[in-house]
C-alpha cells in the first residue's frame, strides 16, 4: 500500500466519524440552541462557519493521525 492511500483512507474515516458525530449530535444542539439564541440569518451563517470549521479540524487531524500511524506501523511493513 502506498503512504498516500494510507493517508488518505485515515482522512476518509476521519471525516465520516466526525460528519456522523456531528449528524448524530446536531438535532440536540439546535434543539437547545436555536430557540434561545437564532433570531437572523447571521446567527445561522455563523453556525455554519463553526459547522465547516470543526469539518475541516477533523480532516486535518485525519491526515495527521493518518502520517503518524503509517509511520508508526505501516512503514515497516514496506521497507
Amino acid at each position: 500500500m502506498k503512504p498516500w492511500v494510507f493517508r488518505l483512507a485515515c482522512i476518509l474515516i476521519s471525516s465520516s466519524v466526525g460528519y456522523a458525530v456531528i449528524r448524530l449530535l446536531a438535532p440536540f444542539f439546535l434543539n437547545w440552541y436555536g430557540p434561545k439564541y437564532i433570531h437572523s440569518d447571521e446567527d445561522i451563517g455563523e453556525i455554519f462557519m463553526v459547522l465547516l470549521v470543526v469539518l475541516v479540524a477533523v480532516t486535518i487531524i485525519g491526515g495527521v493521525l493518518g502520517n503518524w500511524l503509517f509511520k508508526r506501523f505501516a512503514a515497516k511493513r514496506w521497507q
